[in-house]
């Protein structure tokens, strides 16, 4: 049997509790949760997220919304961003390495006019030179205590970067975040990821 390959999407909301953004999820599959295994795996998986995406078309996939575009450091050295949106935001994994090189390529991408995230921060990544040439911040409410989070929200602060609050699955979470200042926030208490595209259809 032949695996058809998917993107999911997940909704990302304001304060006021409006859709702000999507972010995109790539899938081997429609039972698939995770699909990331090593680097190489994560650039090409990326790639055929965005092959599916052009394919397809932006008002389809994200209609008047903002795309979150998960990449690591070879996909931003390739410059394949480019072919994206320019009000997409590339919201950067396993940024705890090279982070000199990274440093660098963010600033040129941010040149070009696109943004960039730090995904799943969690406390250990507080001291992290990455996140002052970062626009946004998505804080961990599963990995990461309140009281850590509370401290990352205060030391951060200062830096100007938007903080989203992601993996917010309760009220208590919610309203945690809501306190500390967060603008963004993404879960399951807000929306569960939608399959929307196969490579043979529009589901």
């Amino acid at each position: 049997m032949i695996e058809k390959s998917t993107i999911a999407r997940q909704g990302i909301y304001n304060i006021e509790n409006e859709l702000y953004a999507y972010e995109l999820l790539y899938r081997k599959n429609n039972k698939q949760n995770q699909c990331r295994n090593s680097e190489s795996s994560d650039y090409e998986d990326t790639l055929d997220l965005i092959h599916n995406f052009k394919q397809i078309g932006k008002l389809k996939i994200l209609q008047e919304s903002i795309g979150f575009f998960n990449v690591n450091y070879r996909f931003l050295n390739s410059k394949k961003y480019l072919e994206l949106p320019k009000n997409s935001i590339l919201e950067l994994m396993d940024f705890d390495i090279n982070e000199i090189e990274l440093r660098e390529i963010i600033e040129s991408v941010k040149k070009d006019g696109f943004r960039i995230a730090l995904d799943d921060l969690l406390y250990e990544h507080l001291n992290n030179d990455l996140i002052e040439v970062s626009d946004i911040v998505k804080i961990d409410y599963i990995d990461n205590t309140f009281s850590e989070i509370e401290e990352m929200v205060k030391k951060l602060k200062p830096t100007g970067v938007v903080f989203l609050a992601e993996k917010i699955e309760s009220l208590e979470m919610y309203n945690h975040a809501v306190e500390l200042g967060f603008e963004l926030f993404q879960g399951y208490y807000f929306s569960r990821p939608e399959i929307l595209i196969n490579q043979d259809s529009i589901i």
